[in-house]
């Protein structure tokens, strides 16, 4: 990552001024107040230039300022930072404002990588675009500083920062932090590849059910197939047997028809027909005669009934008019009237009529029977005189009820084995029809072992599957053991620290010739003796102090520069994009003049490494560096002239 320009206007004390920052190699910047006579170059602005640059990727300068303060207070107003950043092949503007007359208080995100086409990355709200540009510079506003800014009050005071405080800027300067949000998301993945591999267990074992009950439901319909089988063959087989029994019926009656001699019988009915044809006159009087008894006979009967019933009803009407006070309340049977005491008389009266009526007709059935019975005596008389008379034919006349006989038996025979024929044709048919019978299981059958054998192949399918969940998860378990805190990140936190150590050591030789040592520690022993996690730096002092605490002031600057260079070597040996800028403010205040011309070489070599180092101090320093800067207040503004200064030609705004 490198820092290619910086546009500041009405920011701080500065004016407008606009600098270049790629690769000028070591550069010194010094002030002159000219509205302050009491002061040199003390609130010239000599800091501005790393105070704009935080601001404008932050939103907060490098001592903590921001809002409305950072504002100049001669313009009041119009407040603008811009710095271009160069990733790869790509250039990007990030432009802050405050009561900026146009954008107000926003800060935009341009790429200008073709400053004929940017293309604005802005997001929805500032929140949204800080998260852009701080994933774009590639640390936080603290590791920025940590890396890039030392000096002054607002430099951070690595060896007095917490446990929490310096582990979270040692972790995220060595990329720990990217260790943890990787191992976050290396847990998450094996949580989803946990899921799935579940999901697919489950998922095989219920297509694993399916497939039991498939297979035993087809066990089923196979045994209903052969159990159908076995019935429909017995079936057939009892219509059959059936037939053969008709059949074998029909031969014996066949062969008993064919010895009746049905056309003897024909002939010999035929001949007695004529003999007993012969006497017909006879047999015509004895109808008459039979049929005459017959109608005298009927009449006796038809009389005899009608005079007992006259008799009956004559009986009736006697039993009434003696019980004819007990009808009284009852309906009459006639009318439907309801008798009533006064009624007995008329009742009586009609009643006794009714009697006389009946016994008069009794009467006349009694002589009318008399005369039918004469008559039926005298019908039989004639019809047995006559009989007598008649010509014999008991002979012809039983042997034709002889022949008769045979006719019917034949007759029976024919229609006997007829319907035997029928039988033994309807045991046929349906002895034909149970064979010829579909079973109904084997389509169900086929039905069933091709559902068994899709779901047999969705099993395989997903064990295959499950296979390579299986297999996915184990890989995503042992990320998640690299990513944890006893794994990679030990092994690095392992190497960090003895880098750190040997990088301070080597920048306290320079500036304290060895008299004072600074230890980075990641592990610290509790009083009973265990080991666990602190990030500390100790520090002591061969000619002062036991810790960091009890040194002078001179003596903690050296500190903190020495162990705040040593970070920003990290941070460039580790960092996915090291910051090609160096910033040190007021730091040649932490040697005295014999670590001078050491601590200018240690800048020279770190200028050549980082392209481009700021130094920004009130000291007579001129012959050690050979770029110079001034920054110049006057009338509450102040000016920049020098190797950094450029003429603006901004893009993307």
């Amino acid at each position: 990552m490198k820092i290619n320009r910086l546009e500041i206007d009405a920011f701080m004390a500065i004016g407008q001024i606009t600098v270049d920052l790629d690769s000028k190699g070591l550069v010194l910047i010094q002030g002159e107040n000219d509205d302050d006579t009491s002061q040199n170059s003390n609130g010239a602005g000599k800091s501005t230039v790393a105070e704009a640059l935080c601001w404008a990727l932050y939103n907060e300068t490098a001592r903590g300022d921001s809002g409305d303060e950072i504002v100049n207070r001669k313009l009041k107003k119009g407040t603008r930072v811009m710095v271009q950043l160069v990733d790869g092949p790509r250039t990007y503007n990030v432009i802050r404002h405050r009561k900026h007359p146009v954008h107000k208080n926003r800060v935009l995100l341009i790429d200008v990588t073709d400053p004929a086409d940017p293309i604005d990355l802005t997001q929805g709200t500032d929140k949204a675009t800080q998260e852009v540009i701080t994933k774009l510079v590639g640390c936080t506003s603290d590791v920025f500083r940590a890396a890039i800014y030392s000096g002054q009050e607002a430099h951070i005071d690595l060896p007095s920062l917490t446990d929490k405080n310096l582990k979270m800027i040692v972790e995220e300067a060595a990329g720990i932090d990217k260790m943890q949000e990787a191992h976050v998301i290396a847990k998450n993945r094996m949580v989803e590849k946990k899921s799935a591999v579940t999901s697919l267990e489950n998922s095989v074992n219920t297509h694993q059910a399916a497939l039991d009950a498939c297979l035993s439901g087809i066990k089923e319909l196979i045994e209903g197939r052969d159990n159908y089988e076995v019935s429909r063959s017995s079936k057939a087989s009892a219509e059959r047997a059936a037939m053969a029994e008709s059949v074998a019926k029909a031969k014996v009656i066949q062969a008993e028809i064919s010895s009746l001699d049905e056309a003897g019988i024909v002939s010999e009915r035929a001949a007695v027909s004529a003999r007993i044809a012969a006497v017909d006159g006879e047999r015509v009087e004895l109808g008459r005669l039979i049929s005459a008894h017959g109608e005298a006979k009927l009449r006796v009967s038809t009389v005899q009934k009608r005079l007992n019933d006259e008799k009956a009803q004559a009986t009736r009407c006697k039993e009434i008019m003696a019980n004819v006070e007990a009808e009284i309340g009852t309906k009459c049977e006639s009318c439907g009237h309801v008798l009533e005491a006064s009624d007995v008389a008329g009742r009586m009266d009609s009643v006794k009529s009714k009697a006389v009526s009946h016994v008069h007709s009794a009467k006349n059935a009694a002589a009318e029977l008399a005369e039918a019975e004469a008559a039926f005596t005298a019908a039989t008389s004639e019809l047995e005189a006559f009989k007598s008379s008649m010509t014999d034919l008991t002979a012809e006349t039983e042997r034709l009820a002889e022949i008769d006989a045979l006719q019917v038996k034949l007759n029976n025979l024919k229609m006997s084995m007829q319907s035997l024929v029928d039988s033994a044709k309807g045991n046929r048919a349906r002895a034909e029809s149970i064979e010829s019978e579909v079973n109904p299981y084997i389509s169900s059958i086929e039905k069933a072992e091709l559902k068994a054998q899709e779901i047999e192949e969705s099993i395989v399918a997903l064990k295959a599957s499950l296979e390579k969940a299986r297999e996915e998860l184990s890989v995503a378990e042992k990320v998640v053991e690299v990513f944890s805190p006893a794994g990679i990140r030990a092994h690095i936190l392992d190497t960090v620290t003895p880098f750190l150590n040997d990088r301070t050591s080597r920048y306290l030789g320079i500036l304290s010739d060895g008299n004072i040592r600074a230890t980075w520690n990641t592990i610290s022993t509790t009083a009973k003796g265990e080991l666990r996690e602190k990030f500390e730096i100790s520090v002591t002092s061969a000619t002062g102090g036991s810790n960091y605490r009890s040194l002078s002031g001179g003596e903690k600057r050296k500190v903190r520069l020495a162990t705040a260079l040593a970070l920003q070597d990290l941070v460039s040996s580790r960092a996915a994009k090291p910051i090609r800028l160096w910033i040190g403010d007021e730091i040649d205040d932490a040697v005295d003049d014999a670590g001078l011309e050491r601590l200018m070489t240690v800048l020279e070599e770190k200028a050549k490494e980082k392209g481009t180092v700021l130094i920004i101090s009130h000291n007579p320093i001129r012959d050690w560096v050979r770029q110079h800067v001034i920054v110049r207040k006057r009338g509450g503004l102040s000016e920049m002239e020098g190797v950094l200064c450029v003429e603006r030609d901004t893009v993307g705004e």
